[in-house]
């Protein structure tokens, strides 16, 4: 997406749209749309980054229709699942095949003269359709911990309130182009084209040579914490690394750090259209721009209050910084009766460069345990010691890691290990790994 000089275009490095061009497009695939199925059909969108998939998920929102984006890294039985939840009536795909192969009842209505995407159809009486919260114009799907993604309903006001508070935020910057790195069909790159890559990534391409452009003004992070000097290396490094929060039920950000606005070891403040406390449990709770409700087999579960609660341990200092510190759900209890957030231990980990991956465990056990996964091949076990000694530099004794071993493999989404979007199965890493860290803790720490 450029912005230079107010005269909006959209590019995928072979074809390029100005403002009036775009606009034109968008109003075309809206006309073609309605006259497809009606007003009140449910969508899904399935397609690659491009063009293509910009102009239909304007159009749908323009027309304030129902739009269920589905990631392209979504197994068949997510898709369906996705599908027969919402009760979606048309699918826009650059891919019928996918569809037609793996999912029983559709069928090719026409392609789109302004999208070019094609439209699939099914019978789907609106008796049997799943009930949505009022006003739903989008349901995302979260990946979640468990294989069966959750349908988050949320409003156009709420998108276009979270759209305007990042405006904001990066105007100071004078960024006029937006890099899409993620699949649109991700929230965050949907909703305002920001750059959204991971840390880890860049600052590997780095280290081997590569050096940023000089007109990179603004890398925003999230998904996952960060450490504070990961984030400061990047930043030396070249890359204006910004660490930001949210989460889908929050139609995505809801706190963001900037060069104007920073402070190590916190997100950011919160956004202007968001309102965020912290309740006598360290949980954090979000209003404003919120979801409508979560989409469950048998309809629409409303939210309570009209507020999230987010699940996620934090804190906001005087001058409204947010800190989070873990998922409450994470929350490691020792033996010695000490809480210790893995998240926190994980990212000081993280933050050496010889480790690539790390897991962290004691819930219930005197002293804590990692699994680590080299950052290359090339890295020894000599290394990771170092690199874990120079972690626990920066941690209390009590949340520092006494032991650890490589992994067997990689954490990864193929193996189950690693939800879509990267982060741990803790439960399923700790079941997979239980004779491992038994044999671990059977061994007493050296004196």
């Amino acid at each position: 997406m450029n912005h230079a000089t107010g005269h909006a275009a959209l590019e995928n490095g072979r074809r390029r749209l100005g403002a009036d061009e775009l606009a034109g497009l968008v109003s075309q695939e809206r006309t073609w749309l309605a006259s497809l199925a009606g007003g009140d059909a449910r969508h899904a969108l399935l397609a690659d980054n491009g063009i293509g998939w910009a102009v239909a998920d304007l159009a749908l929102h323009a027309a304030r229709a129902v739009n269920v984006p589905l990631p392209g890294y979504f197994t068949p039985a997510q898709v369906e699942h996705a599908l027969a939840t919402v009760g979606v009536d048309v699918i826009l795909t650059d891919d019928a095949p996918r569809v037609l192969d793996r999912h029983d009842g559709w069928r090719v209505l026409r392609a789109s003269p302004a999208s070019g995407l094609v439209a699939l159809g099914r019978s789907s009486p609106a008796a049997t359709r799943p009930s949505l919260p009022a006003g739903t114009t989008k349901v995302t799907f979260t990946s979640g911990s468990t294989g069966t993604p959750k349908g988050v309903c949320l409003g156009a006001d709420a998108i276009e309130s979270v759209a305007r508070s990042l405006a904001g935020v990066i105007a100071p910057l004078g960024v006029t182009r937006h890099l899409c790195l993620l699949p649109l069909a991700t929230l965050l790159d949907e909703l305002a084209a920001l750059v959204a890559a991971p840390l880890a990534g860049l600052l590997a391409a780095v280290h081997r040579g590569w050096r940023p452009p000089p007109t990179l003004r603004f890398v925003a992070v999230g998904g996952a914490a960060v450490s504070p000097e990961l984030l400061a290396e990047a930043r030396r490094r070249g890359v204006p690394a910004f660490e930001g929060y949210g989460l889908s039920e929050c139609a995505s950000v809801v706190a963001l750090s900037a060069p104007q606005a920073l402070r190590p070891g916190s997100v950011g403040r919160v956004l202007p259209h968001a309102r965020v406390r912290v309740d006598a449990h360290g949980e954090l709770h979000v209003r404003g721009a919120v979801m409508l409700g979560y989409l469950g087999a048998g309809g629409a579960e409303a939210l309570p209050d009209g507020e999230v609660a987010t699940g996620d341990l934090g804190r906001i200092d005087a001058d409204g910084f947010v800190y989070v510190e873990g998922r409450a759900k994470n929350m490691l209890i020792t033996s010695l009766g000490r809480n210790v957030s893995p998240e926190w231990v994980e990212r000081e980990l993280l933050a050496q460069p010889a480790i690539g991956q790390a897991l962290v465990f004691g819930d219930a056990r005197p002293w804590l345990f990692a699994l680590l996964v080299p950052s290359g091949a090339a890295v020894t076990a000599a290394e990771l010691t170092a690199a874990v000694a120079q972690a626990n530099r920066g941690l209390p004794e009590y949340a520092q890691v006494r032991r650890w071993q490589m992994a067997p493999a990689p954490f990864s989404v193929a193996d189950g290990s690693l939800t879509a979007n990267g982060r741990p199965r803790r439960d399923v890493l700790l079941a997979r790994h239980a004779a491992l860290l038994d044999a671990a803790y059977a061994e007493p720490l050296a004196s």
